[in-house]
């Protein structure tokens, strides 16, 4: 395959199903996300459906829901917990800042055929390639790292180092008051415990921006079943790829994988093989509905 770099990402196109199956099969801590059009940019909904790009915006949105929300399901999430609140209103139709990614390349995958294949594959497709451990390495050691410790976490150690772990643990705590002080305009009002002592390093990021992966706390089946994550933009006040470009080393290193339009049967075929589907993936109703369209 044939790479071309921009500023944010490089750029290959897919050959076959074997250059797919074979692709990054050994880089650890990587999710993906399939785009049925390939000239779709990296962007959250918040984004394309919002017209004034305030981060207030977005938390009285998600205050307006929760107010509402259990008068149609029980077990929310807690008032505080804005990644798990903001991942509902998302898995319901709400544009927020939050973008689906899946940890199985294959799932991606699929999800651009299956848009490829609903727009008539009128277009080429893509499969984006989010590689987070170092990443996510960088901003273990950036956020709960002493300036002065020398025994930073080598980003070349084993994949499931302790670091990782606990980031796993934390980054949902990170990225709720990132989306708070990103409201607030200031890390003043952070109050999480675990948090709080890392504001000065947060409120550099929060003006450079950055992207970082995130598990919410309180998830669904459907993300179970997708192997769902998602990338969280520290900042609204800038765009997706902007906090991806921003100059902090801290976000992914991402690739673009263009998917031709001549490959969509063979890739829709093995996909189907492995039983990759509406109905596997959409683990209710709607899911059986649509898988016998």
């Amino acid at each position: 395959m044939k790479g071309v770099t921009s500023r944010v990402f490089t750029t290959y196109e897919l050959e076959s199903w074997r250059a797919f199956d074979e692709y990054d099969s050994k880089s650890p801590q990587t999710v993906y996300r399939g785009h049925a059009d390939a000239d779709w940019a990296l962007e959250t909904l918040y984004h394309r459906t919002q017209r004034v790009l305030n981060p207030m915006r977005e938390l009285e949105m998600l205050r307006s829901f929760s107010s509402q929300a259990g008068e149609y399901q029980a077990d929310l999430p807690e008032p505080h917990d804005y990644v798990s609140g903001l991942a509902l209103m998302q898995h319901y139709g709400a544009g927020t800042r939050l973008l689906d990614v899946s940890r199985s390349k294959y799932i991606a995958l699929w999800f651009a055929v299956m848009g490829m294949v609903e727009h008539g594959c009128e277009k080429d497709g893509a499969l984006w390639v989010f590689k987070t451990y170092g990443s996510s390495i960088s901003f273990y050691n950036k956020m709960m790292v002493s300036e002065e410790a020398k025994n930073c976490i080598d980003t070349r150690d084993d994949p499931f180092v302790r670091a990782l772990e606990e980031y796993k643990q934390l980054g949902w705590r990170f990225a709720n008051e990132f989306i708070k002080a990103d409201a607030n305009m200031s890390v003043d009002k952070i109050t999480d415990e675990v948090v709080a002592p890392y504001r000065e390093r947060m409120d550099a990021l929060l003006k450079s921006g950055c992207v970082i992966r995130v598990v919410p706390k309180k998830i669904n089946k459907r993300m179970i079943a997708q192997a769902g994550e998602f990338l969280v933009p520290v900042t609204l006040r800038k765009t997706f790829e902007e906090n991806l470009s921003a100059e902090t080393k801290i976000s992914p290193e991402v690739v673009k994988l263009v998917i031709p339009r001549r490959i969509v049967q063979e890739l829709f075929k093995k996909l189907e093989a492995m039983n990759i589907n509406y109905q596997t993936l959409f683990p209710d109703i709607s899911g059986l509905a649509r898988n016998t369209i």
